[in-house]
């Protein structure tokens, strides 16, 4: 019987274990083990070579000419990478300076199948290069997220390069690319037979002609994704509209329309008759109205998610859509904002809905009400009393900044208290800009018995002693906001961290006066696994965060792989936004 020989080292590891344990590892960190030794090197790069997949944690670090050559090297010794997804902040967007080493992983990448980059300045040359050199690409992101910057250095050259040699691809999505226009879309229908996905956000200088274009030679498209493209698609003709929806809405699953997109009612009316498939839709501005509510309940009988904003629609017509889709599980209606809800329904200004929505709707397990400054005390109690108790999972209640501070409206703590006394299955809770006792809230929280998740009291009047009542309770949150609430001191925040901060995964202290280096100590001694910290504070507020803070919180950087900003009110700067990634 063969003894195996003892492991002393890392080095000594059987290849098949050192491989799998350097996966875990960022390229950074394989960057700087491989420069201890030769042996380290060469396990280095088989592992580098196995590599399959690169994400924000493996690039971005603190410094912007670290991650440049951190994307150079991972050129230089990843062969076999199939998944390139990088999106940098916004505040930090990428120039031409990356383009070589843009390039020059361009042609190294022939298994790739999924390439994301965003807040990178990529242009015609490097896109060319991609498409010679990764044939296979099905999945594309690319553009700029910040609305100031878009990304005007490539356009039709090198798109209708990618769509013409990458002939297996499936879906793409463009974020203010005003380089492009109609040509590629056409390019596209004709060379990508099973696209199934298309996003295009602000892409200014795509017109109504080329999406219809695109939409009458895709037969397979599954999710279209448009907004802020201010499309005046009800001057198309009648006619080819109606063409154009019967041949790409049969297989459609998913529609966005948003920020600009108009429709005349007919051609929405044509489209949802033949949109068996839908389970998604959004529709932003689209003058909505009852009877295309009622075309999409007797047609679209497998919707599981509709968003409405600005919409004429009455009560009837949204219970219609209810009743006849009975796996319904979110519902939007709002004149302010976009929702990102998973599973719920959010509300403005329509609070009669509630009732009977949760009474057709049994999936329903999320509710989002806001602007309820302006709703009495009996119709927020009418709005909470409803089937929802026993299985509500998510609930988020806004109230607007201009709450009255009058007796009368702190019986809504008493009101929302008692709500959450039955919520035993609540896993996530928003009670922001809440008007009444915040204290008494939190000693709801703490009568649940089961752990939250999440949990914001952004804007409220919670004191001290409510925070006693959250350490008292032991709650597991993984995100915590109590943005604006400056009814705390700095030796109650420290306790609540000391306490239970060791389960915080994202934290919003932005604006609370009460934050300062003790606070700041106990984040970095107490929460080892924050990703996000935003201490903030407007630009006329004195932060009581010393140089000294400042420096520890930098020093926390280069181990925990933050972003830091700059910090208003602090003696260096103007903001300290940090995200591990």
């Amino acid at each position: 019987m063969s003894i195996s020989a003892p492991v002393h080292s890392f080095l000594d590891l059987p290849p098949e274990l050192a491989d799998h344990a350097l996966s875990f590892f960022t390229i950074l960190d394989i960057a700087r083990f491989s420069s201890t030794s030769r042996d380290a090197l060469r396990v280095c790069r088989r592992a580098l070579n196995a590599r399959s997949s690169i994400t924000n944690k493996d690039v971005l670090t603190s410094s912007i000419t670290r991650n440049i050559a951190i994307i150079r090297f991972i050129a230089e010794h990843c062969f076999s990478l199939q998944t390139f997804s990088v999106s940098f902040p916004e505040q930090c967007w990428i120039s031409s300076v990356i383009l070589e080493s843009m390039v020059m992983l361009a042609h190294k990448t022939s298994h790739l199948v999924e390439l994301n980059l965003v807040n990178i300045n990529l242009d015609d040359r490097a896109l060319v290069a991609m498409s010679w050199a990764a044939p296979n690409l099905a999945h594309i992101i690319l553009g700029s997220t910040t609305p100031s910057v878009p990304n005007n250095s490539f356009g039709d050259v090198g798109m209708n390069a990618i769509v013409e040699r990458c002939s297996k691809l499936e879906s793409l999505g463009l974020v203010q690319c005003h380089g492009c226009s109609d040509d590629f879309l056409y390019a596209m229908g004709s060379c990508c037979k099973g696209m199934k996905q298309l996003m295009l956000h602000s892409c200014l200088h795509i017109t109504e002609f080329g999406i219809s274009g695109f939409a009458s030679l895709c037969q397979n498209l599954e999710l279209l994704d448009l907004a802020g493209m201010r499309l005046l698609l009800d001057e198309v003709k009648d006619g080819d509209i109606s063409k154009i929806w019967s041949s790409c809405s049969k297989n459609l699953k998913v529609l966005r329309l948003k920020e600009g997109c108009r429709f005349k009612k007919a051609s929405l009316v044509q489209f949802f008759s033949d949109a068996t498939k839908l389970e998604s839709v959004e529709l932003h501005g689209c003058r909505v109205t009852d009877e295309i509510l009622a075309t999409i309940a007797a047609n679209c009988q497998g919707l599981q998610s509709l968003k409405l904003r600005s919409a004429k629609v009455t009560p009837q017509g949204l219970n219609l859509v209810t009743q006849q889709c009975p796996n319904i599980k979110e519902i939007g209606l709002t004149r302010e904002g976009l929702i990102h809800k998973t599973r719920g329904i959010s509300l403005s200004y329509c609070y009669p809905f509630l009732p009977d929505i949760s009474k057709n709707c049994k999936s329903l397990t999320s509710v989002e009400v806001e602007g309820l400054s302006t709703v009495p005390a009996s119709e927020v109690e009418c709005l909470l009393d409803s089937d929802l108790t026993g299985r509500l999972e998510d609930l988020s209640l806004t109230w607007g900044d201009l709450c009255g501070s009058d007796g009368g409206n702190e019986r809504n703590g008493v009101e929302v208290g008692g709500y959450l006394c039955g919520c035993r299955c609540l896993r996530s809770l928003r009670m922001e800009n809440y008007p009444g006792t915040a204290d008494m809230v939190a000693h709801a929280i703490s009568c649940l018995g089961n752990p939250l998740t999440c949990l914001s009291l952004s804007g409220s009047n919670i004191t001290d002693e409510g925070l006693k009542y959250l350490i008292h309770a032991n709650i597991h949150v993984r995100q915590i906001d109590l943005s604006c609430c400056n009814s705390i001191s700095s030796e109650g925040l420290v306790e609540t961290v000391k306490a239970i901060g060791q389960y915080w995964q994202e934290v919003n202290f932005s604006k609370v006066t009460a934050v300062s280096d003790e606070v700041i100590d106990a984040i970095l001694d107490t929460c080892h696994e924050i990703e996000y910290l935003n201490i903030g504070m407007p630009p006329d507020a004195r932060s009581r965060i010393t140089g000294s803070g400042v420096r520890r919180l930098r020093a926390a950087v280069h181990s925990r792989y933050f972003k830091v900003e700059r910090m208003s009110g602090t003696p260096r700067a103007k903001s300290l936004d940090w995200r591990r990634h």
